[in-house]
């Protein structure tokens, strides 16, 4: 590290309030932890939501307790602990940014997305996260890159690894027909984890309101999508149920991306008896369904939960060949420009914006 390195990082100070800031560079590093340079951070759909609304979820920004944004990332090993065994000095890796405690019931049954210290997830409120130079993070939970994935590619794998485990909540299999909703960066890699688990027909709906959703609803039609639904916003959940059924008749699999309350509905309308529906992206706190719906067609809603054992099986399938996410990466910005960065995604132009940190 060079001595006149600077550790600048992206800190939220409290609602519509992120400042980029120097901080110290971390020189403790704990026998199971490892030092790392972060290379590149994604932004999330979580960190518009925090930025714009103060909060996601029950986590929200506190005004005394600021905190690094971003946990989208893939970094370079610098420094690691005495009792890491697998990793060294320049390794590459990517992040995953919920650290469970390891001890509870769920982390000993192996759900240790539900533990409560892997719900203080990096960069969620008030959790120190990835979008600065210099990081902290426990060996155990930092994935080793091979060689033919960049570190651009690298830091997707925590959004696939969640994409992905959306896709197992769901069950898909070879044959399924699968709806994605939401044409977004998790709606088209949910898309490609839904065809790399054998998806028979895939469809993906998107809202169309500008140039830019189009250009959304075209990448998904070259990422392999068999057909597409361009949503209007004066559309009802019967004329796109209808739209879905003549298209690929009823769905067996939706991957739901958009927290659209009418696209919700629609996909419980076109879904078949016994179909399930993954809840992936994050919505309002309170929707109206028709419940009934679900009730007589034993519709199963499943909640997604980030995710759970699925970050090294992301790199895994980047590594193969069977994801390939190089045309979703659209933009990249250096962390100085972090507000053209930010706009770019409100704006929802490109794909997935990455900073250079």
């Amino acid at each position: 590290m060079a001595p006149n390195a600077l550790n600048h990082a992206l800190i939220v100070k409290g609602l519509k309030q992120l400042q980029l800031e120097e901080k110290p560079i971390p020189e403790k590093v704990e026998s199971n932890e490892v030092l790392l340079k972060i290379n590149f951070c994604g932004i999330c759909g979580s960190d518009i939501h925090i930025y714009e609304d103060g909060h996601i979820g029950s986590m929200i920004v506190e005004n005394d307790k600021p905190f690094a944004i971003g946990h989208e990332s893939s970094a370079t090993v610098l420094k690691v602990g005495s009792e890491v065994k697998h990793l060294q000095i320049g390794d590459r890796v990517a992040i995953e940014p919920g650290v469970p405690c390891r001890n509870c019931d769920f982390c000993l049954q192996g759900s240790y997305n539900f533990c409560d210290e892997a719900n203080k997830y990096r960069g969620l409120p008030s959790i120190d996260g990835c979008m600065q130079r210099y990081f902290v993070h426990p060996a155990n939970f930092c994935h080793k890159l091979p060689e033919n994935i960049s570190l651009e590619e690298g830091a997707l794998a925590e959004p696939i690894s969640c994409a992905l485990y959306g896709v197992q909540r769901a069950g898909v299999k070879p044959g399924d027909k699968v709806l994605v909703v939401g044409a977004g960066p998790i709606g088209l890699l949910s898309l490609l984890c839904a065809k790399a688990y054998g998806a028979d027909i895939t469809c993906v709906m998107g809202t169309v309101t500008t140039n830019i959703n189009r250009e959304r609803l075209e990448m998904a039609e070259k990422l392999g999508a068999d057909c597409v639904i361009a949503v209007d916003k004066n559309d009802t959940p019967k004329q796109l149920a209808a739209s879905i059924e003549q298209l690929i008749g009823k769905v067996d699999i939706t991957l739901e991306c958009s927290g659209s309350q009418t696209s919700t509905h629609s996909a419980i309308l076109a879904s078949n008896s016994g179909a399930k529906i993954a809840i992936v992206g994050i919505g309002a706190d309170m929707t109206s369904i028709p419940l009934i719906e679900v009730l007589f067609r034993q519709i199963d809603l499943l909640g997604v939960n980030k995710c759970r054992n699925t970050m090294q099986l992301a790199i895994n399938l980047m590594a193969s060949g069977k994801i390939n996410v190089k045309p979703i990466i659209s933009h990249k910005f250096p962390l100085e420009k972090w507000t053209q960065a930010f706009d770019v995604v409100k704006q929802q132009k490109g794909f997935k914006v990455l900073i250079e940190c």
